[in-house]
């Protein structure tokens, strides 16, 4: 059941994935009373629709929930989705973007001089 989807406005480039569900909501409902009284509790959108971030929830995860909901269940149907102009699209996989890289051992490594000297035994026990 693929939902229409209006273009992302241009003063939004690359919103968080907080703020793009709730551009999403939007643009699932009329207005902002709709979003707030919203009574599809099912949709994994829902919690998040207030710009909200509930506690012990992921908006990723929860975006990610949307785009296998949206897509039947198909996780091929998700790498392959078209609507390039879908606000969620790019946190599809459940992952942001942009924070692409951080965290990463060859990161850490080049900002910390204490990590500079590990074999990759030494990183591979390494836990954060």
């Amino acid at each position: 059941m693929q939902l229409p989807i209006l273009p992302l406005p241009s003063c939004v480039k690359s919103p968080s994935p907080v703020r793009a569900i709730r551009l999403r909501c939007l643009d699932c409902s009329d207005t902002r009373a709709d979003v707030r009284d919203c009574e599809a509790v099912d949709c994994p959108l829902h919690p998040f629709r207030m710009s909200h971030r509930p506690k012990g929830t992921s908006p990723l995860k929860s975006i990610r929930a949307y785009c296998l909901w949206c897509c039947e269940g198909s996780a091929h149907e998700v790498s392959v989705c078209q609507p390039t102009d879908c606000v969620l699209r790019r946190f599809r996989f459940g992952k942001n973007p942009a924070k692409a890289g951080q965290g990463s051992i060859v990161n850490l490594k080049a900002g910390n001089s204490d990590l500079a000297g590990l074999s990759a035994t030494a990183e591979a026990d390494l836990v954060f």
